[in-house]
């Protein structure tokens, strides 16, 4: 037989902070690359003064940008400043009614504010327009569980599973609600699928151990609760700060 020849390596897509940054040292007043460069930059700590410099112009020279306003949504949101993530998201529907970036920092805001009966709703509206949003229907989904509306938790768990197999907080999301209706055997299922995904996660070991105990396994329980606690020691905080105590 022939010998077979290496795989070439697929090319590194390029960092688009770099070309941003090139433009913008040539005109720094370049609204819409303002607020593409804000919104590469958020998540990543060194480059986040940037943008909320970004932004600061952006919205100076265009106060009702809606995609500026979004953008400073998602940082006041990381600042723990929900009034104010809210009061972004609000601005720019009113420029974008239907915009479902907005529509969503909205939503999160509110239940990070505990209004948690206005934040279901604010995702039925995100869902309205955007049936298909994976990470909107587990959001949902997780305050319907905490609800108690649990037929349409588990219809949109069901949902987000389909939508992403690989995700595996659709796995331990779902896997916690049937844990709490006592399916304790189609809770492991999900539970095993999600740390065949990532085994690191702590939240899961923890999840999966209340599902033996609840199903009277009580070697597997403490064995899965003794791992989850040496992968992380907020385990049980991780899997009840979504709903998804017993």
């Amino acid at each position: 037989p022939q010998p077979q020849q290496p795989v070439p390596a697929l090319p590194i897509p390029p960092n688009p902070l770099v070309a941003l940054d090139a433009a913008l040292a040539l005109d720094a007043f370049d609204v819409p690359r303002l607020i593409r460069r804000a919104q590469y930059s958020i998540g990543q700590p060194q480059r986040e003064a940037q943008a909320r410099a970004d932004l600061a112009v952006a919205l100076l020279l265009e106060p009702e940008n809606p995609a500026a306003l979004v953008q400073r949504a998602r940082l006041n949101f990381r600042d723990g400043a929900f009034a104010a993530a809210q009061a972004d998201a609000e601005a720019a529907l009113r420029q974008e009614p239907h915009s479902i970036e907005a529509l969503f920092q909205r939503a999160r805001a509110l239940t990070a504010r505990g209004q948690l009966s206005a934040a279901l709703k604010a995702y039925d509206e995100v869902v309205a327009v955007a049936p298909a949003n994976a990470a909107a229907l587990l959001n949902r989904a997780l305050l319907l569980h905490h609800a108690r509306e649990y037929d349409r938790a588990l219809a949109d768990l069901d949902a987000v599973v389909a939508a992403n197999r690989a995700d595996p907080d659709g796995w331990v999301a779902r896997a916690a609600l049937r844990t709490a209706l006592g399916q304790t055997d189609a809770a492991i299922a999900d539970f095993d699928r999600a740390l065949s995904l990532d085994a690191r996660l702590g939240q899961a070991w923890y999840g999966r151990a209340l599902a033996h105990q609840r199903r009277g396994d009580a070697a597997e329980a403490a064995a899965d609760f003794a791992k989850a606690q040496a992968l992380d020691a907020k385990a049980e905080e991780r899997y009840r700060a979504f709903g998804m105590a017993p």
